[in-house]
């Protein structure tokens, strides 16, 4: 079964209708609204689904870019005068009911009932966070960039002096 993004499944009512349905597969697409609370309760007992083997979630899409430290040096933004990150990255649209922490946490749950779980979202885990740090390191360039100017000017003014 494939449930997509006018699909809001996120009440206990619409998981508990689904072990009345022989499922082997459920799947996830585009900006479905998922539970994970309640996605948990599905592959867990006692309300676990009796068929069910795999779950794709295909919901949530996230992509690490290009990385500073494989071109040298970050993307110049020249309108905005700044360093700024490449592209290709893509940040997930995490929410209330379906965040990070949570799919983690699911993801142990499905493990050890034997459910395979696979999609769009377990490749998002980390790219927030890989997001976060390529800053860091945008952030960390600018300022070596600055101390070499700032090296360059004193330099110039000792050679001035003497």
């Amino acid at each position: 079964m494939t449930l997509g993004g006018a699909c809001s499944s996120f009440n206990s009512r619409f998981y508990s209708q689904l072990n009345d349905l022989l499922l082997r597969t459920l799947t996830f697409v585009d900006s479905a609204a998922v539970s994970l609370k309640e996605l948990t309760q599905l592959i867990s007992p006692p309300t676990q689904h009796a068929t069910l083997r795999t779950i794709i979630l295909d919901n949530v899409e996230g992509r690490i870019g290009t990385r500073m430290r494989d071109v040298e040096k970050p993307l110049w933004h020249v309108g905005k005068e700044e360093w700024t990150v490449h592209s290709g990255w893509i940040l997930p649209e995490w929410s209330e009911i379906f965040d990070e922490k949570g799919l983690i946490k699911f993801l142990e749950i499905a493990n050890g009932e034997g459910i395979e779980v696979r999609g769009s979202a377990l490749q998002a885990i980390g790219v927030d966070t890989e997001f976060e740090k390529e800053w860091e390191e945008i952030a960390e360039y600018e300022e070596r960039i600055e101390m070499e100017k700032l090296a360059k000017e004193v330099e110039g003014v000792s050679l001035e002096q003497n």
